[in-house]
Parts: structure tokens; sequence; C-alpha cells
């Protein structure tokens, strides 16, 4: 729909306005709007402008009379935020351009009318009433010249503020955007009373007096252009006479938010949250000082070791046959700020026979002479044979992320031979909260089913909706902030898990764009299980 932004104190933009409500937003089109400013004449603009704001950008909606006080979040909506909008109509927005020029004359001229009436009854008070003090007569024209003029402005308001259609739009415009801010339409958003007595359009005034108005608007027209002149040469700014009631800007501090607006029964069930760090199962806990990192040359038959090792942990390789061989490349990686001096490391491949005692030894020693400096990493080829792997070494200290590699060392890796060592920058990349990590991660290709689970946790942790901040909780599950990072409200949500692990949830309550609700995630597998987020 269409509507005209006049000027106001609340206002700073006038001109006519195009409304959309799309489903990811509010998009506006100015046609040739300009801002108003105390003291100074409306400036136009020449082209159209057009630009989509989230509903949640949404900071103000009141009515004020006939006309909605709009309010937009500055920082979404430059340089135009606050619109006085009235004359709402599903026409063009050009066809309110005369719309908007007939009000502005019509404000002039009521002022210039409002001066004349004055005028001419402290003539008629000086004629009649010889006796008085001579200052009587001209105060008694100028009291009611102060009356008869908002009386005069409100006429011309009426007259173009677009009647009961207009009405009509206007409360749909504002149901839909209270609906996708998630409120609950309130009695001050609710249908219009109809207005009593005659509404008289601006067009149907035409139609119904047309060659009279046009000639008293022209002769109107002719006569403010002299005043203009008049007072020019005699050294007064018209501006500040006639411009100054129309350019107002600023809000009152009476506008409310459009959330008082809203009744109880639209708030949450759930405590709100925010997404201060998107989740993902790998990052739950601290990383290793030194990262080791094993793909298999093969892919095996059955279910191969975990894209990390840690050490002194056995790792199932699934029987690949009794006289196959296991080649493996195995990578270690420096994600803390240390250097280490040299690398030395053992892996002890073995088999069980059916009493399940290890048998069948196997070792591999793997050693590194030089330095190993922050974000650096080096790689082996390792061929064995055995059911079970097991890593030894002195390795064992975690990271946090605030003695995680620089950044840049991590980058260094993204020219890696190995896709899983490139896997593991980008994870450490968005480890550290830098986007670059999920795009060079999203990028890869050729992982092996270890590889490609990550890949599927970074994807879920910056989808528009998902898990953050989550808390593991013993014998209770995970709790975490279910984050609504989408443009649209939605009413029910469901967590699936990425794969086995616990079954989906599903939750029915108000999710407002750009906030989340506090959700409890039972489950014995919840605290290592790994979840995407879903409408249902």
């Amino acid at each position: 729909m269409t509507a005209l932004a006049v000027a106001d104190r609340w206002a700073n933009a006038v001109g006519p306005v195009r409304l959309v409500c799309e489903p990811r937003g509010l998009r506006l089109e100015l046609i040739q709007v300009g801002r108003f400013a105390q003291g100074f004449a409306f400036a136009g603009l020449a082209d159209t402008v057009s630009f989509t704001v989230p509903y949640r950008a949404v900071r103000g909606m009141v009515q004020h009379g006939r006309a909605l006080h709009l309010s937009l979040d500055p920082h979404a909506a430059t340089p135009y935020n606050r619109f006085a909008l009235t004359h709402f109509a599903a026409g063009p927005p050009r066809s309110l351009l005369w719309s908007l020029r007939l009000r502005s004359w019509a404000l002039v001229v009521v002022t210039l009318l409002a001066l004349m009436a004055g005028v001419a009854i402290a003539l008629a008070v000086a004629r009649a009433e010889s006796s008085a003090p001579s200052w009587a007569p001209w105060a008694l024209g100028a009291l009611c010249s102060v009356l008869i003029h908002p009386l005069l402005r409100g006429v011309v308001r009426r007259l173009t503020a677009g009647g009961q259609e207009s009405d009509r739009l206007r409360a749909r415009f504002e149901r839909i955007v209270a609906a996708q801010l998630g409120l609950e339409v309130a009695p001050e958003l609710g249908p219009q009373r109809p207005v009593e007595g005659p509404v008289v359009h601006v067009g149907q005034l035409m139609g119904q007096r047309g060659r009279r108005w046009a000639i008293a608007l022209s002769l109107a027209s002719v006569g403010a252009s002299v005043a203009v002149l008049t007072v020019r040469e005699l050294g007064i700014q018209p501006e500040r006479i006639f411009a100054a009631p129309l350019m107002r800007v600023g809000f009152a501090p009476r506008v409310r938010r459009i959330g008082d607006l809203a009744v109880k029964a639209a708030d949450p069930k759930l405590p709100l949250c925010s997404c201060t760090r998107p989740d993902a199962a790998m990052w739950r806990e601290a990383f290793d000082e030194l990262a080791i990192l094993v793909q298999p040359v093969v892919p095996p038959r059955g279910q191969t070791a975990p894209m990390w090792l840690r050490v002194d942990q056995t790792y199932p390789l699934d029987a690949l046959g009794e006289d196959e061989e296991v080649e493996l490349d195995l990578a270690v990686v420096n994600n803390g700020r240390r250097t280490f001096e040299d690398i030395d490391l053992t892996l002890t491949f073995a088999r069980r026979d059916g009493a399940g005692r290890r048998g069948s030894l196997v070792e591999r020693g793997l050693h590194w002479p030089r330095k190993l400096a922050p974000g650096e990493s080096v790689k082996w080829r390792v061929e064995a044979s055995g059911t079970e792997m097991k890593v030894e070494g002195r390795y064992d200290r975690r990271v946090t992320l605030a003695k995680l590699a620089p950044p840049e060392a991590f980058d260094d890796l993204a020219e890696a031979r190995l896709p899983m060592v490139r896997l593991h920058a980008a994870v450490m990349l968005a480890y550290a909260g830098h986007d670059r990590g999920h795009q060079r991660a999203a990028a890869l290709s050729g992982l092996p089913p270890a590889g490609q689970e990550i890949q599927r946790q970074l994807v879920a942790s910056r989808a528009p909706l998902r898990l953050c901040d989550v808390e593991v909780v013993p014998t209770v599950g995970l709790r975490a902030c279910l984050f609504n990072g989408s443009e649209r409200l939605h009413r029910s949500l469901v967590v699936r898990p990425l794969r086995g692990g616990a079954s989906p949830l599903r939750i029915d309550d108000i999710f407002v764009a750009g906030t989340g609700l506090q959700i409890t995630l039972p489950g014995a597998d919840a605290p290592t299980a790994s979840y995407v987020v879903d409408p249902p």
C-alpha cells in the first residue's frame, strides 16, 4: 500500500511512501521524499529510494489522530527513519504527489486566511467602536486569528487524511507488522470505528466542486506568491513564517514502543536469551594444545577413528581382515601459543582374541626433531595391522580460547595437502569467532566420514535457526539458547540430532526474530550430540 508522510514535529521526512510487507522484512520506497528541519524549506529527492529493514527494526508505531507515527531503528534506515503517515491508499505512490502539493499549499493558504480574517475583524470593530482604545480592535483581531488558524488547519488535515478507506488500510498495516513482531493485536490496534460525520476525499471534493475549487486554489496561490514577494522586499524571511509550522522534527517522550501495545498472551512462556556464542559439539570442551588428526588413506569398510585423537586413549579400527593392513595419514597441529622443541609420539596397534585379550602388538614411533611453532603442522604416513589403535605421548595439555594460536597462523594451513588439516584450520578460525572459518569449511570436499560430520556441525552452528551458549548440566542434559536469527517470526521450532543420539524435541512458543529462548535438552546422549534447528 502507499501512504503520505506529512510534516509533523515527530517526523523527519515528507513525501509519498510505498509500504510492502515482505516475509523477510518491511520494504519502503520513497518517492521524492525529503527532510524537514526547523526553519528550512523542504528539499525533495530527484530519484526513488528503496530499502528493506527487518521487522525488529520497528521501534515505535503509535496512532495519533488519523496519522500513524512509524519510527525505525536509525542504524537500519537512514537518513529517514521517522514518518507521520496518513492518506493510506492502494494506488501507486506518485499519485500522492499531487495530494502532497495540495496539502502544503492549503496549509499556507489557511495561514493567510487566518491573518486576513483577523485584520478584517479588527477593521470592522474599529469602525463600529470609535470610542474604544486604538489597540483593542487589533488585539481582538489577533486573538481571532489565533483561534481560527487551528480550526482551518484541522479542516485541511481532515480533508486530506484519506477517509475511512485510509483508516482500514492503516489498521491492516498495523496488524501485519504487529503479527511479524510476535505481538497479539491489542485494542489500540483493532479495527477502527467508522468516523462520524461525512468524510470527503480530496478526489471526491475535486469531482463535486472541481471548477470552483480550481479557481479558488489558483487565486490563493497567486495571492500567496505576491505576499511572499512583498515580505521578502521588506526584509522578512517567509520560510520562518510558513515553513516552521510544517517542518518539525523529533519524537516527544510520550511516543510508546510497540511492545507497550502487546497483551500478556503474546509473551513467550520460556525465558528470553541472546546468542553470544553459537554451539558446536566439538568445542563444548577445550581443544588439545597439540591436535592429533588421523585420516585413512584408503577408506575402510567399517567405521574408522574420529577426526581428533587423544593421548592414552584406544580407538577401534573395526576388523579389516587378519592379513589386511591399515594405512593412515597422521598429522599434528600446534594449537597453542608456545613453540614445541620436538615431537615424539608412539602408535600401538593391537588385536584382541575371543576372550578380549590384547595381542599382536605393533608399535610405530613418530619423531619430529625440529621446532613446531604456533599454527604449524607436521604429518606422517603410518602402515600397520590391527583392530585398535592407541596414541601414547606426553602431550595432554588443553588450550583455552585465550591461549589459542593467532588466527593468522591457521590461515597458513588453508593450503595444506591433507583435507583434514585444512578442515582443522577452519574449525580453529570458527572457534575463535571468524566467519572465514565457516566459509572455508563449507567449501571443502573429499573429507572422510569423520570430517563430514565436523563440516555439518559447523554449517549448523551458523544457520539462522541455531543453538547458542550451550551448558552441560550433569544428570540433566544440555541447557541452551534456542536462537531465531532469521527475519521472520516462528511459533514452533524442532531441535533434531544430526545423526543418532537424542530424539527430536519440538518447542511451541513465540520466537521473535533476533531473540532466543532458554531450553533444556534432556537425555544421556544430549551432551555429546550435534543438533540442527528447523521449522516443524
